[in-house]
């Protein structure tokens, strides 16, 4: 977090610090001037309680934060999509990955004890130390999003098929859904689904479910990055080469608005 002279007797002094980010490189001129990278990202978005909701800047790196103050998130500074948790004022690389699959997708367990991440069309869990398993999703298409069912339970959605897995890989259920995102709300046991542009609260996945919003084509175009907190939906859209991040409280006739 920081970048440190030494001189070759062993004295050192801090040049800078940041504290929340890497710095990647560095260069110094003939003049003794300074050049150096830095990835950082900035929770600026928070709840009543002032604890973290989501994160963004450094939009590319997927920063998530969770109520304990920690993010995790993805970085390509070696080429390769890898994972990185930041906690106590640490940084740990959770994986060591030698292809270039693309990482979409960071979700914290209930618990906060796990993160389910994507590799392109497979699926990988990390506790607090690295990487604990990487599988298969079995989908035909590109996942439109993932998220955890309970402690014990993760799922993955194309736009067709939601598959269920349980913590060692295996696939347990295949529900078949037309929709642009599935997302399960742990707390208060219901899913989110939006298809057509319209926003259904539902219970139970085959049947019709309420009505909560209608959202425009700003709101929903290239729609990704979703969170939910004190039954708040959060997401990020694309329009005419901008990012806008929206807030949506959950219940029926509320509008969704711009936080950034």
């Amino acid at each position: 977090h920081a970048l440190v002279a030494t001189h070759l007797d062993g004295r050192q002094y801090e040049v800078y610090q940041t504290a929340q980010g890497l710095f990647t490189n560095v260069s110094i001129d003939q003049q003794g001037d300074i050049y150096t990278a830095i990835e950082s990202w900035q929770v600026n978005i928070r709840d009543k309680d002032q604890l973290p909701i989501f994160s963004t800047s450094s939009i590319d790196y997927l920063p998530v934060s969770n109520r304990l103050g920690e993010t995790a998130f993805m970085s390509r500074r070696s080429g390769v999509c890898e994972v990185y948790l930041h906690a106590d004022n640490q940084v740990v690389r959770l994986s060591h990955h030698k292809g270039y699959e693309y990482v979409q997708f960071l979700e914290w367990r209930p618990d906060l004890s796990m993160l389910l991440s994507n590799r392109d069309l497979d699926l990988a869990l990390y506790d607090r130390q690295g990487q604990v398993l990487q599988f298969t999703t079995e989908l035909n298409e590109k996942i439109r999003n993932i998220g955890w069912y309970n402690n014990n339970t993760v799922y993955a959605f194309d736009g067709q098929q939601l598959h269920f897995y349980n913590l060692q890989g295996h696939l347990i259920n295949t529900i078949h859904l037309d929709a642009q995102f599935v997302y399960f709300d742990a707390q208060a046991k219901r899913w989110l689904r939006l298809k057509n542009r319209i926003l259904y609260s539902q219970v139970d996945l085959n049947s019709t479910g309420t009505e909560l919003a209608k959202l425009t084509t700003q709101q929903t175009n290239l729609l990704h990055n979703i969170r939910l907190k004190n039954n708040t939906l959060y997401w990020q859209s694309s329009w005419s080469k901008q990012d806008y991040i929206w807030r949506l409280p959950l219940e029926a006739g509320q509008e969704a608005n711009i936080v950034k």
